[in-house]
């Protein structure tokens, strides 16, 4: 009988662990006790907060004033009213920065650059830098960033504009190398609206 050949000690047992899955690579860790993961949608972050800690499912009720103005006579009327958060998300939603993209199977990273017309830098960066072309290890849906128009039309309406001149001067701004002339034929061009002078300029080129 060979030594030891049959004894419980002698026989090797192998503990096969699961095989790596990506089907669960967002998923948080296992939370201490007392404890729970929240997710922070607009900073895509996870952090550890109370399990008492609870968020009401209520929409607060916020008064404001929409202030409406007449382009015929010039005046102007103040209207009171009141609106839910919920209102102002969906209303501001259309002036973020950002549009939401959900990836599909047929999605590539090249596909999407190319889609909207952005670089493979500018979506990194949006979110979160992210490295690889992997899609599947990206956050999902991925953020757009809308350089185009968006931003351009914040930076527009944030700039008072008092004169002709005062519009001129931050269109050259905007636009490097631009000469006054130049500014103002767009200005003309566009029935003096900065912001469509802006995306005109940036379509040429400046």
């Amino acid at each position: 009988m060979p030594e030891g050949g049959i004894l419980p000690w002698k026989i090797q047992k192998l503990n096969v662990a699961p095989s790596l899955s990506y089907d669960s690579i967002h998923k948080p860790l296992k939370a201490p006790k007392g404890k729970r993961w929240d997710y922070d949608s607009t900073e895509n972050e996870w952090s550890l907060v109370s399990e008492t800690t609870t968020t009401s499912d209520e929409p607060v009720v916020v008064d404001a004033v929409i202030i409406r103005e007449d382009d015929n006579d010039k005046t102007s009327s103040t209207k009171s009213t009141s609106m839910t958060l919920d209102d102002t998300s969906s209303a501001s939603s259309s002036s973020s920065p950002f549009v939401e993209h959900k990836i599909e199977s047929s999605d590539t990273f090249q596909g999407i650059c190319l889609k909207y017309k952005i670089t493979p830098l500018e979506l990194r960066r949006a979110n979160g830098g992210f490295s690889g072309q992997n899609l599947q290890l990206v956050p999902n849906p991925l953020k757009i960033p809308r350089w185009n128009y968006n931003i351009m039309t914040t930076l527009a309406e944030a700039t008072p504009i008092n004169t002709e001149k005062d519009a001129v001067s931050i269109l050259r701004r905007k636009c490097h190398d631009m000469s006054a002339s130049e500014a103002k034929a767009y200005l003309m061009l566009s029935d003096w609206n900065l912001t469509e002078a802006i995306e005109n300029a940036k379509e040429d080129g400046f």
